[in-house]
């Protein structure tokens, strides 16, 4: 990573691929392990001196740090597209409300935790668009079919 205060670190483009089983990625100053911070927490957190092993998800990030504070953040340095869910599961707008976008590491898995939706039912698109949308028989999981209009 480079600085220019010693303190406020970066580095672009880092690609990473998943963890293993007791792998991970650390921060360490003079690329000795003397010195090193680590969390259980992933894209952004505060690492603590001699903290776990962050466990990644494989991307291609922007990284910060700052070794004063253990503040990290990793930001997706590849755009993907965006994927998100509409409909009546998302309140009285229904399928005229705004899509509720999902987040991705990879462009292939997408997610969307801690949402309390209603009882009702959606779709998925891609870009906010019907021009290409997903929606299945099955809940909670089950495969879902694409439609491209």
């Amino acid at each position: 990573m480079s600085s220019t205060d010693g303190e406020h670190w970066t580095l672009n483009g880092l690609a990473l691929t998943n963890f293993a089983s007791g792998g991970g990625i650390k921060f360490r100053a003079n690329n000795a392990w003397t010195i090193n911070w680590g969390s259980t927490v992933f894209p952004n957190g505060t690492g603590t001196s001699g903290g776990s092993n962050i466990q990644c998800i494989a991307g291609t990030y922007d990284v910060t740090f700052n070794s004063t504070t253990g503040a990290y953040t990793f930001t997706n340095a590849v755009t993907f597209p965006s994927i998100g869910i509409i409909g009546t599961v998302l309140g009285p707008n229904g399928f005229d409300g705004p899509d509720v976008d999902m987040t991705t590491f990879d462009g292939v898995n997408y997610t969307l935790a801690n949402y309390n939706f209603q009882a009702g039912e959606l779709k998925f698109r891609l870009d906010d668009s019907w021009a290409s949308n997903w929606g299945g028989g099955n809940f909670p999981s089950g495969n879902c079919y694409f439609k491209r209009q």
